[in-house]
């Protein structure tokens, strides 16, 4: 009679950063990402304040480190944390979508700081690349250096955005403008920032870095609808006498 089988113990998730280095990464930056990592799921986990993280082991080659979830006292018992590492790992993409611009969101300081430390080894040349992802899972996040390089623009994005949404002209400034003849130094617009004003029934458009001046606006799209001093990313050509415009993304 052959013996009973049992059910193998589920594998604890482990959650792996792995740098990509060919020389060593310094010391304060490894303590900084280990220390940044921590605090952001504690921010991730404090609604439910039962969960911290922990290392497992890290090792040196390229540089990598695994960290675990441990159980705080208000947490079940028998777990093997498989729903709380995976969701703080989605977190950790959203955020790094978010400071590399290709997702909209309200980071928090402390979310600022962990994307910070995780991106300074590729950013100083320390690191090609880190890849982030919970071991037998093939979804990997990546930071590389185009990435890298997004991330580090964050602040001055959030400075043009906050520049082109706060700015609302005279209507003496407005009335010289109309008056006016149109000269243009953009001729194509893809993915330029601009601030769209209607004035007497009619749409302008003050472009990020041409000092202010407006510029007659012509919405081609029957579906593309803007709203008045707003700020979006846009698309579209000068025609002759005024901007053509198919694509507008709101910002903020």
């Amino acid at each position: 009679m052959p013996p009973p089988t049992m059910n193998a113990p589920k594998a604890t998730p482990v959650l792996r950063l792995e740098y990509e280095t060919s020389r060593e990464i310094d010391a304060e930056k490894i303590g900084a990402i280990i220390a940044e990592v921590g605090k952001s799921f504690n921010q991730f986990e404090r609604q439910r304040g039962r969960y911290r993280l922990a290392i497992k082991a890290a090792g040196t080659g390229t540089f990598w480190v695994e960290f675990i979830v441990l159980a705080g006292a208000a947490a079940p018992i028998a777990t093997t944390f498989h729903k709380e590492i995976i969701e703080y790992t989605a977190f950790l993409a959203d955020l790094i979508s978010i400071f590399s611009g290709t997702k909209e969101g309200r980071p928090s300081a402390q979310d600022k700081r962990v994307v910070k430390a995780l991106n300074a080894p590729v950013a100083t040349g320390q690191a090609s690349q880190l890849n982030i992802n919970v071991q037998g899972n093939e979804n990997t996040v990546i930071i590389n250096g185009d990435i890298s390089i997004c991330i580090g623009q964050y602040d001055d994005r959030q400075k043009q955005r906050s520049a082109l949404s706060g700015y609302m002209p005279m209507p003496d400034e407005l009335t010289k403008i109309l008056h006016s003849s149109v000269r243009v130094s953009i001729p194509q617009l893809d993915g330029h920032f601009g601030t769209v004003f209607q004035v007497e029934g009619q749409w302008y458009v003050r472009l990020e870095g041409e000092a202010g001046v407006l510029n007659p606006l012509d919405l081609s799209s029957d579906n593309l609808a803007v709203k008045h001093n707003q700020a979006y990313l846009l698309s579209g050509q000068w025609e002759g006498r005024r901007y053509r415009i198919w694509k507008a993304e709101p910002l903020g």
